[in-house]
Order: C-alpha cells, then sequence, then structure tokens
C-alpha cells in the first residue's frame, strides 16, 4: 500500500499492513494491524526508529473503525483515536 506523506516536498511512501492479532469482542471479532512505513536505504540509514501505527478493525460483512494510536507527526506524541 502506497500514501502520499506530506514532508516539504511530497513524497510517496509505501507502507507494510500487518496483521498482528485477533480478539473476540461481544459485537464480534477484531484484527490489530500494525501498519509500518518501508523506508528507502538513504532514509534508513538517517532514521534509526520509526514508531508504528497501530488500528483495531472489527472484521465481518461491513469492517468498522475501532481505535488507532501512532504518531501524530515524525518523532511526535502518541496519538490515540476512538470514536464514541
Amino acid at each position: 500500500m502506497s500514501i502520499v506523506a506530506f514532508t516539504p516536498k511530497p513524497r510517496v511512501v509505501t507502507l507494510q499492513l500487518l496483521p498482528l492479532a485477533t480478539e473476540r469482542v461481544p459485537a464480534g471479532e477484531v484484527v490489530r494491524y500494525h501498519i509500518r512505513p518501508k523506508l528507502g536505504l538513504f532514509a534508513s540509514l538517517l532514521v534509526t526508529d520509526v514508531p508504528d501505527t497501530r488500528i483495531w478493525i472489527l472484521s465481518g460483512e461491513t469492517p468498522a473503525f475501532l481505535k488507532a494510536e501512532g504518531p501524530l507527526y515524525f518523532m511526535g506524541p502518541i496519538w490515540r483515536v476512538e470514536p464514541h
């Protein structure tokens, strides 16, 4: 999967979407994913660690977003999003 990263010059970044775990909840089954950017050679030499973003999706006929945790911006604070 690829996205546009809004840096001073927009760049296309490739992401890995890794299913990590499956959990049962009263509403059904939740799949937890880790989203990890794939860095090129030059970027991987400059950046030692880019935190993963984690998302929780309720699977089923109509998948639903449940929660997300990840950096608000590069090397920024962790941002938690939960619908109410």
